[in-house]
């Protein structure tokens, strides 16, 4: 396998474990892949640390159905239907979102949210369409 195959299948695989973290509220093995400075990066500003990570999966109240991925050496961005949801169940917003997940040194190193706009995640993550992935989410 090619370096750059290896490196791809590397970002499907932290996508995955983001995805895991994000549905079941369990940051263990997301944290062991990820940069203990990693920017968490979104409409309110950006924060770093794992703490922070910790904290935003725990309390953001954020549900993803990803569906598409598109994978790079060093960032998979991951396209999802998002909801968030009240501590009561109630929904409280929506939205199609695009997340970028970039790597270095084979960690996590930053998450960007961008709301409604995959053109600009590709851009920030150094994608095109092009770069699809067959990513299965289970």
């Amino acid at each position: 396998m090619s370096e750059g195959v290896e490196d791809a299948a590397r970002t499907l695989h932290v996508a995955r474990l983001f995805s895991a973290a994000v549905a079941s509220g369990d940051t263990a093995d997301l944290e062991a892949a990820t940069s203990r400075e990693v920017a968490i990066e979104g409409p309110r500003g950006t924060a770093y640390g794992v703490e922070v990570l910790r904290g935003w999966v725990a309390g953001s109240g954020i549900r993803l159905r990803p569906d598409r991925a598109f994978a790079g050496q060093h960032a998979v961005v991951v396209e999802a239907d998002a909801e968030w949801v009240s501590e009561q169940g109630a929904v409280t917003g929506r939205s199609r979102t695009a997340i970028v997940l970039g790597i270095r040194d084979g960690l996590l190193a930053r998450i960007a949210r961008f709301d409604e706009d995959l053109p600009a995640a590709l851009q920030a993550a150094g994608l095109t369409e092009a770069d699809e992935a067959r990513a299965t989410w289970d």
